[in-house]
């Protein structure tokens, strides 16, 4: 499954490569759903 969320410290995308596996935490916010927290697995 894809879905599309924007991160809230784009920094947190240097540690992932595309299509690698992540945990990730997520909250709402005025803008929608952002990615808060992102580690690889």
């Amino acid at each position: 499954m894809t879905m599309t969320f924007k991160v809230q410290n784009p920094a947190l995308l240097d540690q992932v490569k595309r299509g690698g596996q992540v945990n990730f935490e997520i909250e709402q916010s005025g803008l929608g759903w952002i990615i808060t927290k992102l580690k690889r697995k």
